[in-house]
């Protein structure tokens, strides 16, 4: 029994251990980076995307072909059957030497979307990463909710206590009494809520990052925000993943344009073929071998109208692409300017908040004193005690959403990165796999490449502004806690 008694407190002690841990944003954030079902699924998704690099180079290899045919035959000659069997063995290898274009515009194609995956890959990750930041704040939110709500139903026990005994003493009324017991009978309510608050809290934690929280530390500050809003409006154009994906999808349509437009040109291919056949079926060893080799020219005429449909069609999707880029900058202000926006009246009510609690805790010890000698009724005592605990409730409140906005303000200008939040994260590796490639496919995609529109630079279309909005909040600065009176 005793062992057994020593081995349960032991277990104990180390579960209690455990639950007890700090557990920082870092920590956090380097768990979900690794675990977190959605980014790994999006890492296997970009994998898959660059894979059509690969199979876009293989149009300049050879492709090669062997074909063994057996070939048994029944003759009947004058009533006499005469069997015979023949081999028939051939090798076929065709190397590409021009493809119209079609094959450089399917590379063009190929890189447009596997850096839109990489784009599409970091704007998931961003959106994660936001999650989990404001999950993390969200359970320590919760959790200082839960102690403030505890706190105040301490304290209306207490002033239940004392309005019992006082009321035993004839010096308040029962109208004194009931206050008290319906104040702490709404709190004890509102705890319960608190409570329920945290435990779904816990949950998105969970879901998001694999495991229940621990001992939450306070979140560090973010770093690397804007000190203004043009300076945040310029780093979004350059950095918005919204907008580079809304680039690569207009070089991507440029790319079938391309493809589309290769239909009329002719290609070019050298042929090798090596056969040998028997001359008799009646005597399979006496064989003969042919080997050949040709240049192949083809030159097609789409007289049915399909490839002129097939380019307007490709040319319109490019149009319609072009248009959205500039919907995509504009989004981007739009994002950049709300997030700001939210961050300058998260930031001015914040240290608003913070005088409230101060001025109504002030208040609350006064009107406690001046209940001692009589100037005040147990109502007004209630009273501070309630708008009390609201601003405390309102502070941090404000302060989750000043430490949300801020990682919002980072996402929005597409700088919201896992490294930053977690300095020793190791980044998965999102290079593309290099596939097999014939020694001569550089000259041959460049050969391939004369007849092709190659797309504008990335940086040349970033470089193109949007119209900014005129007003503005002015962002104030970041300030410490103050610390409770």
């Amino acid at each position: 029994m005793r062992k057994t008694l020593a081995i349960l407190l032991a277990a104990g002690l180390v579960a209690a251990t455990t639950t007890a841990r700090a557990e920082t944003l870092a920590d956090a954030v380097a768990l979900a980076y690794d675990g977190n079902p959605q980014l790994m699924a999006q890492r296997a998704q970009l994998r898959a995307v660059q894979e059509a690099y690969n199979q876009a180079l293989a149009s300049y290899g050879p492709n090669a072909s062997l074909e063994l045919a057996r070939t048994r035959s029944r003759t009947d000659v004058r009533g006499v059957a005469v069997d015979g069997t023949a081999d028939t063995n051939q090798l076929s290898v065709e190397q590409p030497l021009y493809l119209g274009g079609a094959a450089h515009a399917a590379t063009n194609l190929a890189r447009a979307q596997a850096a839109s995956g990489v784009e599409s890959q970091l704007q998931a990750g961003q959106q994660i990463l936001q999650s989990v930041i404001a999950a993390y704040a969200a359970v320590r939110r919760d959790e200082e909710g839960v102690r403030i709500a505890r706190e105040n139903v301490a304290v209306l026990q207490q002033q239940l206590k004392d309005t019992d005994a006082r009321f035993a003493l004839y010096e308040v009324t029962i109208t004194d009494r009931s206050q008290a017991a319906a104040r702490l009978a709404a709190a004890q309510a509102q705890l319960s809520a608190r409570e329920g608050q945290l435990a779904q809290s816990r949950g998105d934690y969970l879901a998001l990052i694999g495991q229940n929280p621990g001992q939450l530390t306070a979140q560090p500050p973010i770093a690397n925000l804007p000190a203004t809003l043009e300076e945040a409006f310029e780093r979004a154009e350059h950095e918005s993943h919204t907008l580079r994906i809304a680039i690569y999808a207009e070089q991507q349509s440029q790319a079938r344009v391309e493809q589309a437009k290769a239909l009329y040109r002719p290609t070019v291919g050298l042929q090798v073929q090596s056969a040998e056949t028997p001359l008799s079926t009646f005597d399979p060893t006496n064989t003969e071998r042919v080997t050949t080799a040709a240049v192949v020219l083809r030159q097609t005429f789409p007289i049915n109208g399909l490839a002129r449909s097939r380019v307007v069609a490709a040319q319109a999707q490019q149009q319609r692409d072009r248009l959205l880029i500039d919907d995509a900058r504009r989004q981007t202000v739009r994002s950049v300017s709300l997030a700001w926006n939210q961050l300058a009246a998260a930031r001015v009510a914040l240290v608003a908040r913070r005088q409230e609690v101060q001025a109504q805790q002030i208040a609350y010890d006064s009107v406690k004193e001046e209940q001692r000698l009589g100037l005040r009724t147990v109502l007004d005592v209630l009273n501070a005690e309630q708008e009390l605990r609201d601003a405390k409730f309102g502070l941090i409140e404000t302060a989750y959403q000043e430490y949300v906005s801020s990682a919002a303000l980072l996402g929005a200008m597409g700088e919201l990165r896992f490294s930053d939040f977690s300095p020793g994260l190791v980044e998965k590796d999102t290079a593309p796999r290099r596939a097999f490639r014939v020694p001569w496919t550089g000259l041959l995609d460049a050969v391939d490449a004369i007849a092709v529109r190659e797309p504008a630079p990335l940086e040349q279309t970033l470089s193109q502004r949007a119209v900014q909005p005129d007003r503005v909040l002015r962002l104030e600065p970041a300030q410490e806690p103050a610390p409770e009176p």
